[in-house]
């Protein structure tokens, strides 16, 4: 039993000698060399793919727009339609992005008392190492009270048609629309119009047109907050043939002494129907 109590002591010792040994021993200099080992480590991978910065230009998206609306309220961007998005991370993740990878939201339910809301960037996709996104813009938008006002669609054509053709009827589906935006800005509209090229037409055609604002002085009326209710109009446009025919003048009766007559060529056009070449006699008294 003596013999079994040293041979256990022993074995304790032998223990303690290894830790002793081998753990404790020059303690400092593998503690240290622990460290070397890590910052040699962090070394490797910076070198081999580093962080990096990148600023990308990034279109904004407002968000909850119906807090506005349900007040009857619109709103107009000032400043911040386009924010500066700070991307910090991986060369290897940071140098794949494009601007397209990336959301830029304002939340107009957080509009401050200047009507100023911090922008929110974050990534569309999920990427290896997630890098850090920064934004310092600021949305800025104004306020006005939302106004409508039910207008008749004109259309108006640009160019001409082939030779030998003509521009009939032109109609306009729907023809009226009902425009809401700011109140100062529905105050100004004269008019709602639809343009079409005819440039070389020769026949029939519908096209589907953006419908303009104008005021009374014919100028273009440019809002973010102007809403026609559709995007586009579609427009039928009517062409005529044309012919143009030659006219015959017959003068009947006595020239008075005073009176001296001109002549010149005469023709007669014709739209829309099929037409023959004819003299057609014309009195003059």
């Amino acid at each position: 039993m003596v013999m079994n109590m040293q041979q256990g002591n022993s074995g304790g010792e032998t223990k303690k000698d290894f830790i002793q040994k081998y753990v404790f021993n020059n303690i400092g200099i593998k503690l240290l060399a622990l460290f070397s080992a890590i910052v040699v480590w962090v070394a490797i991978v910076n070198i081999e793919d580093p962080y990096k910065e990148r600023t990308f230009n990034v279109e904004v998206e407002t968000i909850n727009e119906d807090a506005l609306s349900s007040v009857n309220k619109v709103y107009e961007i000032i400043e911040g339609s386009t924010a500066q998005v700070r991307v910090r991370g991986k060369k290897s993740v940071v140098d794949r992005l494009k601007a397209d990878d990336i959301r830029a939201t304002a939340d107009l339910s957080d509009l401050s008392a200047v009507n100023a809301v911090a922008i929110v960037p974050e990534l569309k996709k999920n990427v290896s190492d997630e890098p850090t996104l920064e934004c310092s813009t600021v949305l800025k938008v104004s306020l006005e009270d939302k106004a409508s006002k039910q207008i008749k669609v004109t259309v108006a054509t640009q160019g001409t048609p082939q030779n030998g053709y003509s521009v009939g009827e032109c109609m306009a589906s729907p023809n009226m629309l009902e425009v809401t935006g700011g109140k100062t800005v529905i105050d100004k509209i004269d008019s709602v119009r639809v343009t079409v090229n005819v440039s070389g037409v020769g026949e029939d055609f519908r096209k589907r047109v953006t419908p303009v604002a104008y005021d009374v002085d014919g100028k273009a009326i440019e809002s973010s907050t102007l809403d026609y209710g559709v995007k586009r109009v579609r427009v039928s446009v009517h062409v005529l043939r044309t012919k143009t025919i030659p006219v015959n003048i017959k003068i009947t009766g006595k020239r008075r002494q005073a009176m001296s007559l001109s002549m010149r060529n005469v023709s007669l056009r014709r739209f829309g129907w099929p037409v023959t070449e004819k003299s057609l006699p014309i009195s003059v008294r």
